[in-house]
């Protein structure tokens, strides 16, 4: 992409580390959502919300837009990574 498009190093490697930055911030409230109950949505949604990201990611020619894609997949990341896929089962009967 960087050949391609011809944008900086510095520049797509700055959308990488400010997806993984939104992708730690984020982290906080998905575990608060996995910890009510709502594992599962939240791993339905962050897969919807990662393919998305993905396809605007392919579909660009605009930095600007890769950016906003990386923050997405910052998002996505948090809700669909390791944590949450092992995050235990709410018991029957509780909040």
């Amino acid at each position: 992409m960087e050949q391609t498009m011809g944008w900086s190093r510095t520049a797509t490697n700055a959308a990488l580390s400010l997806g993984l930055l939104v992708s730690g911030f984020a982290a906080y409230p998905v575990g608060s959502w996995i910890d009510r109950g709502l594992g599962r949505r939240v791993m339905t949604i962050g897969s919807v919300v990662a393919t998305a990201m993905l396809l605007l990611w392919s579909a660009t020619s605009s930095l600007t837009i890769v950016f906003v894609a990386w923050i997405g997949l910052g998002l996505a990341m948090a809700a669909t990574f390791y944590d949450p896929l092992f995050s235990p089962a709410p018991h029957p009967g509780t909040t």
